[in-house]
C-alpha cells in the first residue's frame, strides 16, 4: 500500500488557501525523519508548502538539511533565523530543555509555532509559554503525533460504540536506557490516552526494579481513572526486546485493538481490529517491513500534523490540535507518576 492509496483511505484535511513558508529550528534527527518528509508528502500532494530557512548551532548539519529542502537558507543564530522575515511559522524540533527559549524568540517575532513534545521539563514552564502566547496572539501547536495517526479517529469510533470497560496499552521498547525515557518518552502514550479517555487520573504506580545499579526501572504499571469511562492500566517495558505500542480496549460485547509502530523493523503492523464471539475482524492492517519511509511517515501521523500545522499558520483552523495547555495536562500527568 503506497501514499496515495493512503491517502484515498485517510484524506488530508482541505488545503490551506494561501502558501506557507516555513523555517526549521533544530537540524536533527527529527527533523530530517519525521518533519521533512512529512512536508515533502504535502508537497507531492499538492500542498503549496515551501521550507525558506533552517536553524542549527552545527552550521554543517543545517546546510545538510538545507540541502534535502531545495535551498532553504542556512542560520546558525535563533535570534537572527526568527527575525528574518524568510518564514511566518517555525517548527521548533530541539530537546526540551531549550525548547522554552526558543518557544519565547518565535513567540514575539509574531510567528505560529510547531514544537516538540515535551516541550519542558516542568508543566509550570510549557503554563508560562501559553500565557505568553495568548497575549502575544500567536498559536502554538505541540507534536504529539500520536493524536494525528490516520487510524485513531476510526479507532475511537469503533471505541464508542463497543461500551468500553476497561482499557490496557502497553508502551515495550527494544533496548532503552536513557534517564529519561520515562519522562519524555512515555509521555506520548500518557497524552493518547489522556485525549482519548480523558481526563484521566493516575491512581496507582508500580514499578520493577532497574537491571543494573543506577539504571531506570525495567518496567511499570500505571493505573488510571476516568471521571465517566473505562478504567485504564498502562505496562510499560524500555527492555523488552522488541517494540509495542498497543491500546486494547474491553468492552461489554467486543473488544477493540489499535496498533502503532514506529520502526520498519518492528515486528507488528499499523492494525486495527475487533474481536467477537471469538471471531477477529480486520479494519486495517499494514505491515511495517512492507510500508515506503513516506507511507510509514503517514501512518505514524506526522503528516497529518503538519498539515494541522499549515492550516493554523494560514487561519484556516482555528486552534492547534494539541495546545500547550494539552501539553501542560501530559506533564502533569507524567510527573504524578513519579518516574
Amino acid at each position: 500500500m503506497n501514499v496515495a492509496s493512503l491517502l484515498d483511505r485517510f484524506p488530508l484535511p482541505p488545503r490551506p488557501r494561501r502558501p506557507v513558508r516555513l523555517g526549521i529550528i533544530g537540524c536533527g534527527a527529527i527533523a530530517a525523519g519525521a518533519h521533512i518528509p512529512a512536508i515533502r508528502v504535502l508537497r507531492e500532494a499538492g500542498w503549496p508548502v515551501e521550507v525558506t530557512a533552517v536553524c542549527d548551532l552545527d552550521r554543517s548539519r543545517a546546510a545538510a538539511l538545507a540541502n534535502t529542502t531545495g535551498g532553504a537558507a542556512v542560520f546558525t543564530d535563533v535570534a537572527a533565523a526568527t527575525g528574518s522575515g524568510l518564514f511566518e511559522g517555525v517548527a521548533i524540533l530541539t530537546p526540551p530543555e531549550v525548547c522554552p527559549a526558543l518557544c519565547a524568540l518565535a513567540i514575539q517575532a509574531g510567528q505560529c509555532v510547531l514544537v516538540e513534545k515535551p516541550v519542558a521539563a516542568d508543566a509550570a514552564s510549557i503554563r508560562q509559554l501559553d500565557a505568553m502566547a495568548q497575549r502575544a496572539g500567536v498559536q502554538v501547536q505541540v507534536a504529539y503525533n500520536r493524536r494525528h495517526q490516520p487510524l485513531l479517529e476510526p479507532f475511537l469510533r469503533e471505541v464508542e460504540n463497543c461500551g468500553a470497560r476497561h482499557v490496557v496499552a502497553r508502551f515495550w521498547r527494544s533496548a532503552r536506557s536513557e534517564p529519561r525515557f520515562y519522562s519524555d518518552t512515555v509521555i506520548h502514550m500518557i497524552d493518547l490516552l489522556n485525549y482519548s479517555f480523558g481526563p484521566v487520573l493516575a491512581t496507582d504506580v508500580r514499578t520493577w526494579p532497574p537491571l543494573a545499579p543506577g539504571a531506570i526501572p525495567s518496567g511499570a504499571r500505571v493505573d488510571f481513572r476516568t471521571a465517566a469511562g473505562p478504567t485504564i492500566e498502562l505496562d510499560v517495558r524500555p527492555a523488552a526486546g522488541f517494540c509495542v505500542e498497543a491500546i486494547d480496549v474491553v468492552g461489554t460485547n467486543r473488544t477493540v485493538h489499535l496498533a502503532y509502530q514506529h520502526k520498519p523493523q518492528d515486528f507488528d503492523a499499523f492494525e486495527l481490529c475487533t474481536f467477537a464471539a471469538g471471531q477477529r475482524n480486520v479494519l486495517f492492517r499494514h505491515g511495517c517491513a512492507q510500508c515506503s519511509d513516506a507511507a510509514m511517515i503517514l501512518l505514524q501521523g506526522f503528516v497529518n500534523q503538519m498539515a494541522r500545522f499549515c492550516r493554523l499558520i494560514c487561519g484556516d483552523d482555528e486552534r492547534p490540535s494539541c495546545t500547550l495547555a494539552d501539553a501542560a495536562a501530559a506533564r502533569d500527568l507524567s510527573s504524578s507518576i513519579g518516574l
